[in-house]
């Protein structure tokens, strides 16, 4: 089979990245709400996967968060949702015209503790039991959808900044045994990343290629570290 060669170092790349990246724990921006809720409730609502675009474009990380584990397994600590060790400084909210009463008693809770909990484009308007919601509704910002990133930016709530824009950047932040592990992935066909990126950490590290297994040196100092990706 002539693909087998170029697959079996396909799988050997893979290998080598997850090798690397398992482990430690995942630095995210914000969490995005899973909007099964919304979507069952019988209003009108967007897709949270609208949220979860909008975040991804502007160069903000994030995880996608069921309702489930804010009930059991979320709690609030010095004002961030923490789940599973991982820390968000804002819950991100699609739009949607019914949720259930306790769920949005939950995120006013949260609200409440210091969490910025953002609604794109709208607050949901009733709760699905017919309860009157108009009490928590005050604890809640709202964003247009298309501003969420840059509003989360102003406020303090990004990982890394680039100097021109990188709608087909994509990268994941992990923190290890004290080290920080970024995968930085060009997901345009046609066009290169060429920028310069601001991280939070600088000084020296390393530049890891898994598809050749080469390592270069790298120095950031302030956290600036210029960034070609073909």
């Amino acid at each position: 089979n002539p693909q087998f060669p170029p697959f079996g170092r396909l799988m050997t790349y893979m290998q080598r990245v997850s090798h690397v990246l398992t482990g430690g724990t995942h630095i995210a921006s914000a969490a995005v709400l899973y909007g099964a809720e919304a979507e069952w409730a019988g209003g009108d609502y967007a897709l949270f996967q609208t949220v979860c675009k909008a975040l991804t474009d502007g160069l903000l990380d994030f995880d996608i968060v069921h309702e489930d584990i804010l009930f059991d397994g979320a709690e609030m600590r010095d004002g961030k949702l923490v789940i599973n060790g991982v820390a968000f400084d804002a819950l991100a909210v699609a739009y949607s015209q019914k949720l259930p009463y306790a769920l949005r008693e939950k995120l006013a809770d949260f609200a409440a503790a210091g969490l910025d909990v953002v609604f794109a484009d709208g607050l949901c308007q009733e709760s699905v039991e017919g309860k009157d919601i108009s009490s928590l509704q005050t604890r809640f910002r709202v964003c247009p959808l298309e501003n969420l990133a840059a509003d989360l930016r102003a406020r303090g709530h990004f990982d890394i900044e680039s100097e021109s824009p990188c709608p087909d950047l994509r990268f994941y932040h992990i923190r290890r045994e004290g080290q920080d592990i970024y995968m930085f992935h060009n997901q345009s066909l046609h066009r290169p990343v060429d920028t310069c990126l601001h991280l939070r950490q600088g000084g020296e590290g390393v530049l890891y290629d898994a598809f050749d297994n080469r390592v270069f040196a790298l120095n950031a100092p302030e956290g600036r570290l210029p960034l070609y990706l073909p």
